[in-house]
C-alpha cells in the first residue's frame, strides 16, 4: 500500500490527473483504518483482521525492498505539501517521531526513513500556473534531478492550498508561471524554462527580473 500510494503520487504530479492524488489519500486511510499503529505510531506490516499471527510487525528496516515505514513517511509528507491538509502534517510528525530513536541507534538499515524524513523536512515545491508553455516548463522541471521535489501544476481556475508559500501568486499574463519554494518563501515568478532548469540545477539564472529577460 505504501509503495502504491507513492507510485500514485508520482503518476498525479506527472500527468496532473487528481483520481492519482483521490487514490492516494484513499489507501492512506485504508491504513490508517487498519494497519496503523495508535500506541506508539507507525504502522504494521499485516492488517488488524490478518489471522494466525503471532505478533504483528512494525519495523522502519528497509530489506529486499524499502521499507513501508520509510515510504509512508514519504507520501504523508508529500500529501501535506501537494493538499495543504494539516492532518498530514501531524502524520508525518508523528511517523518521525515514532522511529527517530531507531535512527539514533542504527541508522544504516534505515535509508528510506531517512530519505522521507528529508523529504518532510526540506521539500521543494515547484507550482507552474497553467497558460501558454505550461508543458515546455514542466519539462524543464523533470530535466532537473531535484531532491524531494513535489510538484503542482495548476489550472486556470485553481490556486495551492490556503497557507501554501505560493498561495495567491499569480502567472505573468497568459504565460505559464513556476514557482520555486522552499519553506516559506518563494521564487520571483519564471515563465523562461531555461532559467527555470538554470535555479533547480542550482546555476545562477541570468534574469534581472526572474520571468524570463536576459
Amino acid at each position: 500500500y505504501a509503495a502504491m500510494c507513492r507510485a500514485a503520487l508520482a503518476l498525479f504530479q506527472a500527468t496532473g490527473a487528481t483520481d492519482y492524488l483521490a487514490w492516494a489519500e484513499k489507501w492512506v486511510a485504508l491504513l490508517d483504518a487498519h494497519y496503523r499503529d495508535t500506541e506508539r505510531g507507525g504502522y504494521f506490516f499485516a492488517a488488524d483482521d490478518a489471522s494466525d499471527l503471532i505478533t504483528r510487525i512494525r519495523s522502519a528496516f528497509d530489506n529486499a525492498t524499502p521499507s513501508g515505514n520509510g515510504m509512508m513517511l514519504e507520501v504523508l509528507a508529500t500529501l501535506f505539501y501537494l493538499t495543504g491538509k494539516s492532518a498530514y502534517h501531524d502524520q508525518a510528525e508523528a511517523q518521525t517521531g515514532a522511529f527517530a530513536g531507531e535512527a539514533v541507534r542504527n541508522a544504516i538499515p534505515l535509508a528510506s526513513f531517512l530519505s522521507g524524513m528529508d523529504h518532510f523536512l526540506n521539500g521543494v515545491q515547484i507550482v507552474i500556473r497553467s497558460g501558454c508553455g505550461t508543458e515546455t516548463l514542466r519539462r524543464a522541471v523533470e530535466d532537473c534531478c531535484v531532491p524531494n521535489r513535489i510538484m503542482s501544476v495548476l489550472a486556470e481556475d485553481t490556486d495551492c492550498p490556503a497557507g501554501h508559500p505560493a498561495h495567491g501568486k499569480a502567472r505573468i499574463d497568459d504565460q505559464a508561471t513556476a514557482y520555486v519554494c522552499v519553506g516559506q518563501t518563494c521564487s520571483l515568478p519564471i515563465t523562461d524554462p531555461k532559467i527555470l532548469r538554470g535555479i533547480l540545477s542550482g546555476q545562477p539564472a541570468h534574469s534581472t527580473n526572474g520571468v524570463g529577460s536576459h
